[in-house]
């Protein structure tokens, strides 16, 4: 039975409905809700958010993590504790803030979210003023390890003047590329190898330095799942002044959230096992009046349940990848049927300008290049054996699963770590774009197959450029209604049956007679 094909007009209709809907919802966003186009005019809005996985073992289930109270150099615009079936409070412990969460009966996997927002995180270069902590206790050592001790206690004592100093050079010998023997004596011990902080703490304790553990998260765009980082604190008499373990450098840094301040665990489970904790973060560009309390108030659509903020962190960062797909097959589209370029693959230049996100422009060029031609001398190989299609493209995807490892393994051990992000390309697709290369190459010549699988990384090349955009990466997350227009266009693309640009070129000589 035939199908019956709707008029143009329906088309012009729903084309129309949908960039009126889109473009409805973006004038509605930046006016009534102060969203603004233009990035460079928002302030930014972290949301970070800590994730407890433990397995619980079927009776009461009581939770307490250590939660950020005041952090220092950044604000806290909102914290939410709450878990579905779960009841939670707060409550001080020695003057550090801690979420509690129990149930009356748990069993299983169990996943406990805490949600952070934080805003101005400019960091904090100076001393934070506080009362004179207790003096530290010697810690107990065996005989052999005093000695290193006090061995690594009189170097860093000879080359600094007072407490800041001291802590200053005593990380920096904790971090030398070929430490003293005293000091591999130490990191040798088991629990000094897991924690250099901890090392540290140890001995500004017999130096009578009052010292204790920091946690903190930094600010990076995209982290998904990492551990807390850890710092130090030194108290003088101006106060307690942070230093970073790794580089020894005093303060703590821009974009980082002090998470826990001393204090001796940072999550505590009653009627639980095997449990872990991860921090993800991502960056929104919110507007500047207000901070988009109205985000969390208002329950209006787009902005309550059906806003993409209230997704979890990590996933987030894939729904922001994710929108940029349909600007890419707009391109796409624009490419093929208005320029006349063709390509090795319909959307194949939107995944690989993907994966250019990740290994930058230039070295993935390289590396799709050189993948692309190793891996047709190896097809062309395999025709000769005149395997059937579907084990012919299986070997083929083999062949390039081969290449990447070799291409990675090779790279790290000449040092170069942009071969590494080959694995960023999608092996199906580009063992697809080496098949239809080469099946081009045998029916229309290796020039037109050349042509082909140039066209494809020219379109993708464009497509990054579009995609890397920061002013489109920021609409298109910020206002993804804009989705809505990109649809229509290509819906309108689709009745396009006039000449391609390319083949005006053809029709020139026409013209001129």
């Amino acid at each position: 039975m035939a199908t019956r094909k709707l008029s143009r007009s329906h088309l012009f209709v729903i084309c129309g409905l949908l960039t009126v809907l889109g473009v409805g919802r973006v004038i509605y966003k930046t006016t009534a809700l102060g969203y603004s186009l233009r990035p460079g005019k928002q302030t930014s809005i972290w949301l970070v958010e800590a994730q407890v996985t433990f397995r619980a073992t079927g009776g009461p289930v009581r939770v307490s993590l250590a939660a950020p109270g005041t952090s220092p150099g950044c604000k806290i615009l909102d914290q939410n504790p709450a878990v579905a079936g779960y009841g939670d409070a707060k409550e001080s412990v020695d003057g550090n803030q801690r979420v509690i969460w129990t149930t009356r009966q748990a069993k299983g996997r169990q996943t406990l979210t805490y949600r952070l927002q934080v805003y101005d995180a400019v960091g904090l270069r100076d001393f934070e003023p506080a009362s004179a902590p207790p003096k530290p206790v010697f810690p107990a050592m065996e005989r052999q390890i005093k000695t290193a001790a006090k061995e690594v206690l009189a170097e860093a004592t000879k080359h600094s003047s007072g407490r800041l100093s001291f802590t200053g050079q005593l990380l920096r010998m904790m971090n030398r590329d070929s430490p003293s023997q005293a000091m591999k004596v130490l990191q040798a011990e088991p629990e000094y190898a897991r924690s250099s902080v901890k090392l540290a703490i140890d001995l500004l304790a017999m130096k009578g330095i009052p010292a204790r553990l920091a946690r903190g998260v930094q600010l990076e765009d995209g982290k998904r799942r990492q551990p807390l980082e850890e710092l130090l604190e030194v108290y003088t008499k101006r106060g307690w002044t942070l230093f970073d373990p790794i580089s020894g450098k005093r303060g703590l840094p821009p974009r980082f959230v002090l998470w826990q301040r001393g204090g001796e665990s940072l999550l505590d489970i009653e009627g639980g096992t095997k449990s872990r904790i991860s921090i993800s973060v991502i960056r929104n560009v919110l507007p500047e009046e207000d901070l988009l309390k109205i985000r969390s108030q208002s329950g209006r659509f787009g902005t309550g349940f059906l806003s993409i903020y209230s997704l979890p962190v990590s996933e987030q960062n894939i729904i922001k990848k994710l929108l940029l797909v349909p600007l890419g097959a707009l391109v796409v589209v624009l490419m093929r049927n208005v320029v006349g370029l063709t390509t090795s693959g319909t959307f194949m230049p939107v995944l690989i300008a993907l994966a250019f996100m990740e290994t930058r422009i230039i070295s993935g060029v390289i590396l799709f290049v050189v993948i692309i031609a190793v891996g047709l001398v190896i097809r062309s190989h395999l025709t000769k054996l005149n395997l059937l299609l579907v084990p012919r493209i299986s070997a083929c995807v083999i062949v390039v699963i081969i290449l990447m490892t070799l291409m990675s393994v090779l790279s790290y051990r000449l040092g170069l770590p942009q071969g590494m992000a080959v694995t960023f390309f999608p092996m199906i697709i580009i063992a697809w774009t080496i098949e239809r290369a080469s099946i081009t190459a045998e029916e229309a010549g290796t020039w037109e197959a050349v042509k082909q699988v140039s066209a494809s990384l020219l379109t993708a090349l464009l497509v990054y450029l579009v995609i890397t955009n920061r002013f489109v990466a920021h609409v298109t997350f910020a206002f993804p209604e804009v989705t809505l227009i990109v649809l229509a266009a290509i819906l309108l693309l689709g009745t396009y049956t006039g000449y391609r640009l390319l083949e005006l070129r053809r029709f020139e000589p026409l013209v001129k007679k």
